[in-house]
C-alpha cells in the first residue's frame, strides 16, 4: 500500500485527546507507514499527555511554535529522505475504515500520469 512509503504529518495544538483518537484509529487499523511524524505547539498539560501516548510508538515527535504551516513545513524538512509521498493530516479528523484502501486504488490506477501531483481526501463535515 502507498502508505508503507508515506511520511505522515501530523500539526497539532492543545487537542491532545483528538490526536490521541486519530493515532489509536490508525494503529488499529494496521496502517503502516514509513514514518509518523507530530508537530506539536501545545501547552504543557496536552504536550506531556501526547509525549506519553506516543512513547515506546515508532512516531518521531517535534516541538514547535503555533503555526499550521510552520509546523506543516517542520514536518517537511524533518521527514525521511526515502518517503515518497506526503500526508498531512489534521488532528480532530475521523478516518473511514476504507479510506486509505480507496486511495490506494486510485493512486495505483493513475500512477503513471505525468500530470498529476497530488491526491486528497474528501471531508464530510
Amino acid at each position: 500500500m502507498f502508505t508503507k512509503h508515506t511520511s505522515l504529518i501530523i500539526p497539532t495544538r492543545n487537542r491532545s485527546f483528538k490526536l490521541i483518537k486519530l493515532i489509536k484509529s490508525i494503529l488499529k487499523q494496521k496502517i503502516k507507514f514509513n514514518e509518523i511524524i507530530i508537530i506539536d505547539s501545545s501547552d504543557s498539560l496536552h504536550k506531556n499527555k501526547i509525549i506519553k501516548f506516543i512513547s515506546k510508538k515508532n512516531i518521531k515527535f517535534i516541538n514547535s511554535f503555533p503555526s499550521t504551516t510552520h509546523q506543516r513545513n517542520l514536518g517537511l524538512k524533518s521527514k525521511k529522505k526515502s518517503s515518497k509521498f506526503i500526508l498531512f493530516l489534521d488532528d480532530d479528523i475521523k478516518i473511514f475504515k476504507k479510506s486509505f484502501l480507496e486511495m490506494n486504488k486510485t493512486i495505483k490506477k493513475y500512477e503513471k500520469e505525468k500530470k498529476i501531483c497530488s491526491f486528497g481526501f474528501n471531508l464530510k463535515t
